[in-house]
């Protein structure tokens, strides 16, 4: 297998092609050439020195042998950048030869341009059944909750506190799933699974903003059905058109907020290494590139968690206490049945919702957790967003009802 330090070498993308590693050691040769280049003498020993495969033979970089198809693992690919570092701080001048293809240099630490997604390398088999139940769960989520959308603007009976949070909640499920998983989808395909540094901050920030404005979100509803259920008849006066969409922005902007001061601080902190082990840039893995541990990110994360997940979570709780005490006094069990009915789909989503998210941020971490985390990442990021329309259809009369009087509406036969 070529030596671990060549990419780094050559200044070419880890996982690269012995035509590119070929090129990359002419060019490179080239241009930190004595004769081209007289104050890269140092790195022209250096280029010279290592494993290259033979530019005029045959010789065959073997990029299989290791555990996965991205060759050596994270640890030692960080391993590998240091050690690389090192020796170019101390042999290289000023102004010797060409910034890394994939990395730029400021003054204090290095600045990736582009970022290695490895996923589900490890398991190559595998990679085609996660393509097809990816693309098909994402597929059901854009049409699921479309429609709900739809049909909740369409049909008048509908407009109602409790279908405008559904409608924002459809709405922030498409925005979240495809913030991540097209990108999900052509790595699976695709032999480099690279994305470049904005795609890599963008995809972070619409995840994290996501994801904390569902918090946010799913308490404001729960507060929604303690007005609907224990004070029912000042219900329409306290759940007013204005107070929902307080609640709506107020959810929005909270999520956005907090997203951007996480993303800002993850972006102070110097990476050692772009080689991301996860399928999306998710800020836990990436900060795990870090080369050293952050107070500021630290604070700012424990801060960030306790207000978007404890917190949300106590205000659901006392709100469906509440709520069953309530409910628990109706005489008849038709009447409690038809008051549960209507907290029954939210509660359904919160536990799935809140439950996937604490496995995730609430777990000692550990290295061999981060193909479990994959794989909570994956059905949190897809089966989740797929399941919510179909809870609240489900469970929800009025909402079948609208889709049956939608269907009837656009289909072809009723025209005839």
């Amino acid at each position: 297998m070529a030596d671990i330090k060549l990419y780094n070498i050559l200044e070419v993308l880890l996982g690269a092609s012995e035509n590119k590693l070929k090129k990359a050691y002419r060019k490179l040769a080239q241009e930190c050439h004595p004769d081209e280049n007289p104050n890269a003498g140092d790195k022209f020993k250096e280029i010279t020195r290592s494993e290259v495969p033979d530019v005029t033979g045959d010789t065959e970089v073997d990029l299989q042998e290791s555990d996965s198809a991205w060759g050596p693992t994270s640890d030692q690919r960080r391993e590998a950048y240091n050690d690389s570092s090192d020796e170019e701080s101390s042999h290289h001048g000023p102004g010797v030869c060409p910034s890394r293809e994939n990395m730029t240099k400021g003054e204090n630490h290095t600045i990736w341009t582009h970022f290695f997604l490895e996923g589900f390398s490890k398991y190559p088999k595998l990679e085609m059944i996660l393509f097809a139940f990816s693309l098909v769960m994402y597929l059901i989520t854009l049409l699921g909750n479309s429609t709900l959308i739809v049909i909740s603007i369409l049909d008048v009976r509908l407009h109602t506190p409790m279908y405008f949070f559904l409608g924002n909640l459809s709405f922030m499920d498409i925005c979240y799933t495809s913030s991540s998983i097209p990108t999900l989808l052509v790595n699976l395909l695709a032999t480099e699974k690279t994305i470049i540094f904005s795609g890599c901050v963008l995809q972070m920030y619409l995840s994290l903003a996501m994801g904390s404005t569902e918090c946010v979100l799913l308490a404001m509803m729960a507060y929604d059905r303690y007005v609907a259920i224990c004070n029912p008849l000042r219900y329409s006066i306290v759940m007013n058109q204005r107070v929902c969409v307080q609640m709506a922005a107020g959810s929005w902007i909270t999520g956005c907020l907090t997203a951007l001061l996480e993303t800002s601080s993850a972006l102070q902190v110097p990476l050692c290494g772009n080689v991301i082990d996860h399928f999306t840039c998710e800020i836990l893995a990436m900060l795990k590139l870090a080369c050293s541990t952050s107070l500021l990110i630290d604070m700012v994360m424990l801060v960030v968690s306790v207000l978007l997940l404890p917190i949300p979570m106590l205000l659901i709780c006392i709100s469906y206490f509440f709520i069953l005490s309530t409910i628990w006094k109706i005489n008849s069990a038709e009447g409690r049945n038809k008051a549960f009915s209507t907290c029954g789909a939210h509660l359904t989503v919160v536990v799935l919702y809140y439950g996937a998210a604490l496995s995730m941020y609430l777990k000692p971490s550990s290295a061999s957790s981060q193909e479990t985390d994959k794989v909570i990442s994956l059905l949190y990021g897809v089966l989740t967003p797929m399941l919510n329309p179909i809870i609240y259809s489900l469970r929800n009369k009025e909402v079948k009802e609208a889709a049956k009087k939608f269907l009837r509406r656009n289909s072809p036969l009723s025209e005839t």
